[in-house]
Order: structure tokens, then C-alpha cells, then sequence
């Protein structure tokens, strides 16, 4: 229970970061959930 909702607020702050400078972060971390999960909640994965 703990980690689905951890994801759903976490995923939204990681989200409107993500689309304001997704070169710095979005360089480094997509890279890895990508082959994963697209999804930007897979991101903090």
C-alpha cells in the first residue's frame, strides 16, 4: 500500500520537472526506466 501511493505524488512533482528541464534530469533518468516503463511515475523506479 505504502509503495503505490508514494508513486502517485511522487510521480506528479516528478512530472512538472521533467517538463521544465527534461535535458538535465530527463537526460539521466529516463535512460534507465525507459526500457521499463515509459511512464513518468517509472521514472523515480
Amino acid at each position: 500500500m505504502e509503495d503505490p501511493q508514494s508513486k502517485e505524488p511522487a510521480g506528479e512533482a516528478v512530472a512538472p520537472a521533467l517538463l521544465e528541464s527534461p535535458r538535465p534530469e530527463g537526460g539521466e533518468e529516463p535512460p534507465r526506466p525507459s526500457p521499463e516503463c515509459p511512464s513518468l511515475p517509472c521514472v523515480l523506479l
